[in-house]
């Protein structure tokens, strides 16, 4: 696995780890020889590998047969067409020299028998011309090989200077829209004598005859410093006004020592003229909050007034320490993310901690990613389990809360000093004797910020435990605040609401609705329910009847197969074959939890459930889809799959009935995406998108999106939902949800559509709303608990009533909340 991780990005490794763990959990021989490498390493990883696209992890594990020689000849033929369609002639060279050494012993083993035997089996008096025949075989073979190699190269070279160039001129575009901002900003406008195009302003930065004869056509002297006569000439010196006592100012922060005034430094690199002005002006700001660097920084986001202002307060008045509650879907997200950005590009921290609840892992990972650039490790990566100490000590750490309480992680994460610690659905943290509260409480740090828009949940003693982590001891002891702010037997009255308030002043920041600028359009959903084909039901009827003693074993690693395999059924057939093939590989749990007769039946269940799986070519979903997408001509459409193998056959579906389409996965590069997305704009009316489509991208110019399948995490219902319907969409969203009856995911929505209005809730609140299900519970893990250990129909039917039910409850806490919260804050903590 280590081996793996080092050959591949992290968003490819993410991608492979899950199934690539049950291969490497299970037990292997000891002695690992060609026919165990075969066997498990080429047919179970090395294959999966190549066929999804990682051809680099796919060859790293190939290299490592080689190098150990275990090595089928086979398995090296395979092994050789990848480093041809890699481009990889160093790899090609190792398996060549190897191949002769394995000849060479060949032939030196068929020489001691006297009944010696030609590779081919044909009896050989020449065992010498045969091995030079063989040798001569193989070096042609080579040959072709190579010169292939050699056309993947130049290619490969090829598509790369392209996309350099593509990016290279992204880059230069953003710098001349960057300089013609500073110019404005220095002169009030664009100078006449400012570069008007992107190759102009290229010229402009290159040629410093191009920029003094810009400057010479704004009238102002060329050559020399106006306010030092005889100074050594500046580029840029004509078109900078410079102040005299700035000049002494260095351009970076936190320097130590002395630096060379700015006139001396102004041909160091040509002194690129936008970048100075820019510098010069804004030179003051480095060491005040006045005016957020990271906006520059930015990508794909453009912060609303309420939450620059609310960073720049949190830097300012708050240093660095305050509880952030604003109302759900105002984006304290990006408010935590401009602090986190502003830190690390001051230089005021290089260590940063943000802890999230278990389901908001992934989306953190991608906003902080897509939005402000940053990589953060997630304890969703394998090195979090397998090397807990390298994990805790890398510099930027996104972990779930749920995992980080727990030893041995808490008492590493506790042993690093960080600068920056960041808590999500902070409410987590109100009660002191918590295990959650406790780490927090433990983790050395300069900064807190802790967000959540229901700071009170049960009683004002909650406010004590929150405010006590930022400012330990400044509200004296429990009984002291109880005396001071709670009145007697009403833990929820506040004795002085104005005293509290004003404390709350000094802590808290609460942005609402009504006083932000965030408007959003109306959104509206329909569910489609479809009714399957004869073959899928059966799909779904055999795999939950052959899943059930499995997830009533207990053993983990089924469960974890049960539901990869019932989210893959609820996708699509085609999505589900490939995982029902491996599974049918797999010797079943008899013992502990699963009789004999149990397994049995279980076995003849799910090899029904594969047959009728392999019967199907399509979908009922299919059709649905054609219709509806065939229903709203001229318009953009977003359609979503949860998996790449659904993704590829919704493709095939739309080519097929000659629907343009573009795909979006994953697994393309940045270049990749972004000419998905473009032929989307202007080409193609749809975009076929797994979920990580979109992200980081403007698609607002698409207002409908089509859920083909739905996954059983409503946080990530949202996040597709919000591809759409966010800050600059202008028009009315259309969701369409698809679901077949019968299905798991039919009894999903029915819950969270007709118990609490998934699709009429603001992005985010149903995070707050499952919240209160308990801290320890999961709701993917309670709908696959109701699902698979229901033993008949009507046990099912009793699980789903009393889940809905506790949602409902959840919902009705959630409001009450809300309601008390609002009262008590009321409007008087805006940025």
């Amino acid at each position: 696995m280590q081996s793996i991780q080092e050959q591949v990005s992290p968003a490819e490794f993410e991608t492979i780890v899950p199934w690539l763990r049950k291969v490497m959990a299970e037990d292997w021989p000891r002695q690992f020889t060609a026919e165990v490498f075969h066997d498990l390493v080429v047919e179970r990883i090395i294959g999966p590998l190549h066929r999804e696209g990682h051809d680099r992890a796919a060859l790293s594990l190939f290299l490592m047969g080689l190098h150990t020689r275990i090595l089928y000849a086979e398995d090296a033929e395979e092994m050789l067409r990848l480093t041809v369609h890699m481009g990889r002639a160093d790899e090609l060279e190792a398996v060549y020299g190897l191949y002769v050494e394995a000849i060479d012993e060949y032939y030196r083993e068929v020489a001691k028998n006297a009944f010696a035997v030609t590779l081919e089996g044909v009896p050989s008096t020449n065992l010498a011309r045969e091995r030079q025949a063989s040798l001569d075989r193989w070096q042609r073979h080579r040959d072709r090989c190579l010169a292939e190699c050699r056309r993947t190269v130049e290619r490969l070279t090829r598509e790369r200077e392209r996309e350099k160039e593509e990016a290279d001129r992204a880059t230069l575009e953003r710098q001349w829209l960057g300089f013609q901002q500073s110019l404005k900003q220095q002169y009030g406008q664009v100078p006449d004598w400012a570069p008007a195009t992107v190759e102009e302003f290229e010229r402009f930065l290159t040629n410093p005859s191009a920029r003094n004869e810009a400057a010479g056509r704004g009238g102002q002297a060329r050559v020399g410093d106006p306010g030092r006569p005889g100074a050594p000439a500046s580029p840029a010196a004509p078109l900078l006004r410079v102040p005299e006592e700035l000049r002494q100012i260095p351009l970076t922060v936190g320097v130590v020592g002395e630096r060379p005034p700015l006139a001396e430094r102004w041909g160091e690199e040509g002194l690129r003229a936008g970048r100075v002005a820019w510098s010069a002006q804004r030179i003051h700001l480095m060491r005040e909050f006045d005016e957020l660097l990271c906006t520059d920084a930015l990508v794909g986001v453009i912060p609303h007034r309420h939450q620059a202002e609310t960073a720049r307060r949190i830097l300012t008045r708050f240093r660095g320490r305050a509880i952030l509650a604003d109302e759900v879907g105002l984006g304290k997200t990006i408010e935590a993310g401009l602090v986190i950005k502003e830190y690390l590009l001051r230089g005021l921290a290089r260590r940063v901690l943000i802890l999230v609840p278990p389901a908001l892992v992934s989306q953190w990972q991608g906003e902080m990613l897509e939005k402000f650039g940053l990589e953060f490790a997630t304890t969703a990566a394998a090195d979090a389990r397998e090397d807990p100490g390298a994990f805790w000590g890398r510099p930027l750490v996104l972990a779930s809360l749920g995992l980080a309480r727990l030893e041995p992680h808490a008492g590493r994460c506790t042993a690093q000093p960080w600068d920056l610690v960041v808590v999500d659905e902070a409410h987590h943290l109100r009660n002191a004797t918590s295990r959650s509260h406790k780490l927090v409480k433990a983790l050395p740090r300069k900064f807190l910020l802790l967000l959540t828009a229901t700071p009170v949940q049960n009683q004002l003693m909650e406010l004590f435990h929150l405010i006590n982590l930022l400012q330990p001891g400044t509200l004296g002891t429990p009984a002291e605040f109880r005396a001071r702010f709670v009145q007697p037997h009403k833990p929820t009255e506040p004795l002085d609401r104005d005293q509290l308030r004003a404390l709350l002043r000094t802590v808290m920041i609460r942005n609402t609705r009504a006083f932000t600028d965030v408007r959003l359009p109306r959104r509206f959903a329909s569910t489609i329910r479809v009714e399957p084909l004869p073959r899928e039901r059966d799909v779904l009827h055999f795999l939950g009847k052959g899943l059930s003693p499995l997830f009533a074993a207990g053993d983990g690693r089924f469960r974890l197969s049960c539901a990869a395999l019932l989210g893959q059924a609820g996708s699509s057939p085609m999505a589900a074959r490939p995982a029902l093939e491996r599974f049918a590989a797999r010797d079943l749990p008899v013992g502990a939890g699963l009789a004999p007769e149990a397994a049995t039946a279980a076995r003849l269940a799910l090899d029904s459930c594969l047959a009728a799986a392999r019967e199907l070519r399509h979908s009922a979903k299919d059709d649905q889809l054609v219709s509806l997408i065939r229903q709203k001509p001229g318009e953009k459409v977003l359609v979503f799959t949860r998996f790449r193998a659904t993704l590829d056959h919704v493709a095939g579906v739309l080519g097929r009935h000659g629907i343009g389409h573009a795909a979006f996965h994953g697994e393309m590069s940045g270049p990749e995406r972004d000419r998905a997305v473009g032929e989307f704009r202007d080409q193609v009316p749809v975009l076929v998108a797994t979920e990580s489509g979109g992200e980081g991208r403007n698609l607002q110019f698409c207002r409908t999106i089509i859920n083909y399948d739905l996954p059983w995490n409503p946080m990530r219902i949202e996040q597709r939902i919000g591809r759409l319907h966010r800050i600059g969409q202008t028009r009315d969203v259309f969701i369409f949800n698809f679901c077949l009856r019968g299905s798991l995911e039919e009894r999903m929505l029915a819950i969270l559509e007709g118990k609490i209005n998934l699709f009429e809730l603001v992005v985010g609140e149903m995070g707050m709303i499952l919240g209160h299900l308990g801290e320890e519970a999961d709701f993917e893990d309670l709908l696959l608990e109701a699902w698979l250990a229901s033993p008949d129909e009507a046990e099912r039917d009793r699980r789903f009533d009393t889940l809905a039910a506790e949602v409902t409850r959840a919902r009705g806490a959630h409001d009450r909340v809300k309601a008390f919260d609002e009262a008590l804050f009321q409007e008087e903590f805006e940025a």
